[in-house]
């Protein structure tokens, strides 16, 4: 079958019986289709460039053939077999993310849930991605990174050979989960980041090229960030900073058009592009031209559906006036999105989510407002309490969901703790700050949420220890964040009895701030005790 050695024929299936279902038109051991209007897409060019507008119905259907194939054997749980017919299938048709691509990273998902193997030596061997063959070289990438999905080998020669090959809707698709893996690793290797940051302006370049503006500079800004995060880890690395600033006048030039004025009418498109996008970034203007954008953002969206940056442009003009209806419609249509790629897109949820967190945040605001000027209105006082319980409530499943999501992502792991300590769920917070305390910036955030943690528990001991570490551990001396960590400490010092250190930390608070909080009545209430 296809270019994995021996062809299949309609009498070999999965487990070896006949099976009428499987195409007849494989590929040859070279890894070419056969058959009259089968051919499959191989390379035009000695790279293994392909090129993505030109795939025949007869390709198409073929690639059909096989997809269906490939769900037939999942469904009986051969995930082995499926994938090399989802393989077959996207030589035929190699830009087919939703048919193809993202269906082999499902069936990874179930193979890797049901405790199968990472590939074999002689799977590695057959299946080698530094050939001439770029679109060769991508899918053999991507069979074995089907069967080992946390290999960021096999990730980056999958995203770098779909690039190179011309596949660049796919590239688009896949750079998002590489880079996700790329930036979550426990340890981040800048020489990994840099790479990927060179492979992502690659893909910005041809996107460009390709007049596709919106999707260029998303790929500059993941390459932005790329290094953004080499420059966290070697901040003495000036050239870094001028790599940055330099992609970043590129990204300019592209959302501008400058670079593609080579007539005057073309000059003109791309002025109106221009003040389009001006228009967008835009926080004030009217609602005709709101009206103006979304309309131009839906047509864009129903021109190249493939592209998640349409529907991300469109659901943005959506929220920009805030209108409870089109967030609404937005949340739809990222909904929908999420569902049609078989929720292998993420963002998409994310981006809904992000939406609904928004929605209420803005009526928790308008609560407090009328509770402000009717600060004796019982009903309003309810409806309000109503309202946070049910916010925690979403939030919480929101981020756990996340989490689940990105498992590895400890800036997620610390935002979901957050929310199961204003859930006062403390017993899971806990382990949850422990293990998101591991990322450097949030450390002593962790620590301090930890420290209440115990604090609420009365479990004063623990609760002492690790606020003492947090104030000892934070350099800056009378700041806001200063102020709650002694305030905190002093708290817990208080509860655990510890009268006389309580009141010189308290003391320290009163010299940074007269008024901070209930501080002089704790002290004073200290002292009638003494």
């Amino acid at each position: 079958m296809a270019w994995f050695g021996k062809k299949k024929t309609a009498e070999e299936s999965a487990d070896g019986k006949n099976d009428s279902n499987v195409p007849e038109n494989g590929a040859d051991g070279n890894g070419h289709g056969s058959g009259d209007g089968g051919t499959a897409v191989g390379s035009s060019d000695d790279d293994g460039q392909y090129d993505r507008r030109h795939v025949s119905d007869a390709n198409k259907a073929r690639a059909s053939q096989w997809f269906q194939r490939a769900k037939t054997v999942a469904d009986t749980r051969n995930y082995d077999y499926a994938i090399e017919c989802y393989i077959s299938g996207l030589e035929h048709w190699p830009e087919a993310i939703e048919a193809g691509h993202m269906k082999i990273r499902l069936v990874a998902t179930q193979r890797h849930a049901a405790g199968k193997k990472k590939p074999t030596t002689g799977e590695k061997l057959k299946h080698p991605f530094s050939k001439k063959d770029a679109l060769r070289n991508m899918l053999n990438a991507e069979y074995l990174w089907a069967k080992d999905t946390g290999n960021l080998v096999y990730m980056e020669a999958f995203f770098k050979n779909a690039i190179k090959s011309g596949c660049f809707q796919t590239a688009y698709w896949f750079g998002q989960i590489y880079y996700d893996a790329a930036v979550s690793e426990k340890k981040p290797d800048a020489k990994r980041l840099l790479g990927l940051r060179a492979l992502y302006e690659e893909l910005a370049e041809s996107l460009s090229d390709l007049a596709m503006p919106d999707e260029s500079c998303e790929a500059y800004k993941h390459a932005i960030d790329a290094l953004d995060i080499v420059h966290r880890i070697k901040p003495e690395d000036s050239v870094v900073v001028d790599e940055m600033r330099a992609l970043a006048t590129r990204m300019t030039i592209v959302r501008g058009r400058f670079d593609r004025a080579d007539t005057f009418k073309e000059s003109v498109r791309d002025k109106d592009a221009q003040k389009d996008l001006q228009d967008v970034q835009r926080l004030v203007q009217t609602d005709d031209r709101i009206d103006e954008l979304i309309v131009k953002a839906r047509k864009a969206w129903a021109d190249n559906p493939q592209f998640p940056a349409k529907i991300m442009a469109l659901t943005e003009l959506l929220c920009k006036r805030e209108r409870t209806e089109d967030e609404n419609e937005a949340i739809e249509i990222l909904e929908q999105a999420f569902a049609d790629t078989d929720e292998q897109n993420y963002r998409f949820r994310q981006v809904a989510d992000e939406i609904r967190m928004k929605q209420l945040r803005r009526t928790a605001r308008e609560l407090a407002t009328e509770l402000k000027a009717d600060p004796d209105n019982e009903a309003l006082k309810n409806e309000g309490r109503v309202h946070t319980a049910e916010q925690r409530r979403i939030e919480l499943e929101i981020f756990e969901e996340r989490v689940k999501a990105y498992p590895t992502d400890l800036g997620m792991l610390y935002e979901y703790g957050r929310r199961l300590f204003n859930a006062r769920m403390y017993d899971e917070a806990i382990p949850v700050f422990q293990k998101a305390r591991q990322d450097p910036k949030r450390r002593l955030d962790c620590g301090m949420y930890i420290g209440r943690c115990f604090f609420e528990k009365k479990i004063y001991t623990q609760a002492v220890a690790a606020l003492r570490e947090v104030v000892e551990g934070y350099e800056i001396a009378g700041d806001d964040r200063s102020k709650e960590q002694h305030y905190w400490l002093a708290r817990a010092l208080e509860a655990y009895g510890e009268t006389s250190e309580a009141m010189k930390v308290f003391g320290q608070l009163l010299q940074w701030d007269y008024n901070y909080r209930d501080v002089r009545q704790r002290m004073d209430k200290l002292s009638q005790e003494d």
